[in-house]
């Protein structure tokens, strides 16, 4: 067990843990947002930092988060977007100067950093980036990861960092229907389209997983079946699960 503080936690929670495990608080429906704040407050941080993917989900949930905290006393003096591209490799020297500016932000550290990403790998490279601070930062992700174990390990060993930090999520399941409809739609741009007048985020997704956009002037090719089933293992957070 890497903290024994979350505990405490639930209590504070009008809705319970279901299940706790290393570093996951799994939660149901009263909302993410509220309970990462409520980890705030019970942590005592008053000055945080907020890092987000710079799509639909990273802006909406870090600036409903940043609302949250203001509202409730905590000081957000770093608050930073991450650009999501998976066609481009992770920018180490971005990620370096981000966690400069919120570590050594002013004479107030902040207590902590609070992550709305759905990129694994750019977690990770958070964590690993920051090995080289002897002291916190402190992490907090969202159910942007999907409670995948693989963000908080490196060659097979758990990173120095991920140890005390939380990933707040919500409990899950795997849902073949699920997988056979992202399918289709990945093989019918036009499909994708007239669904996403009531989804709008699914373009956000089909840009993350065929690297185009269907909005664009120039509009994207269908995928092939093979394009399809190389682009899912790489991108299971999207197409396998079903949030309860």
């Amino acid at each position: 067990m890497y903290f024994t503080i979350v505990g405490t936690c639930a209590s504070e929670l009008k809705t319970p843990i279901v299940t706790l495990l290393i570093n996951y608080i799994f939660i149901g429906m009263s909302g993410v947002r509220r309970v990462i704040l409520s980890l705030m407050k019970l942590l005592e941080w008053n000055r945080v930092g907020i890092v987000y993917d710079n799509d639909t989900y990273g802006i909406g949930a870090s600036e409903s988060l940043k609302k949250l905290a203001e509202q409730n006393g905590i000081c957000v003096p770093v608050f930073c977007s991450i650009a999501v591209d998976t066609a481009e490799a992770i920018d180490t020297s971005a990620i370096n100067s981000i966690l400069d500016d919120i570590a050594l932000k002013t004479s107030s550290p902040v207590g902590g950093i609070i992550f709305f990403t759905g990129a694994a790998n750019t977690a990770k490279s958070f964590l690993l980036a920051a090995e080289r601070f002897q002291e916190g930062p402190t992490f907090i992700f969202s159910d942007g990861i999907m409670a995948d174990e693989g963000v908080f390990q490196y060659g097979g060993s758990v990173l120095k960092k991920s140890k005390g930090s939380f990933a707040v999520v919500s409990p899950k399941a795997v849902v073949t229907e699920f997988q056979t409809y992202w399918k289709k739609l990945f093989k019918n741009v036009t499909l994708l389209l007239e669904e996403s007048h009531s989804n709008p985020w699914l373009l956000d997704v089909f840009q993350l997983v065929n690297r185009c956009k269907p909005y664009s002037t120039s509009p994207c090719p269908n995928m092939s079946e093979d394009g399809v089933k190389k682009a899912f293992p790489s991108q299971p957070l999207y197409v396998q699960y079903s949030i309860h």
